[in-house]
């Protein structure tokens, strides 16, 4: 029963993205929205990774 949730779940929410996508891409002029938050995401996570890299 979970097995089923997390297969139809996950594919919902895929579908949900790609509409989002498509629909920014479309709508606003050839934007991608979803690099700009993939990148915005991604910079919070790595933040503490490049602080403790970093020698000052």
């Amino acid at each position: 029963m979970k097995r089923d949730a997390v297969f139809y779940s996950s594919r919902i929410m895929a579908f949900s993205a790609g509409f989002v996508d498509t629909s920014t891409f479309t709508v606003a002029d050839g934007l991608f929205s979803a690099h700009i938050i993939g990148n915005f995401m991604v910079l919070p996570i790595n933040y503490p990774i490049i602080l403790s890299s970093v020698t000052l």
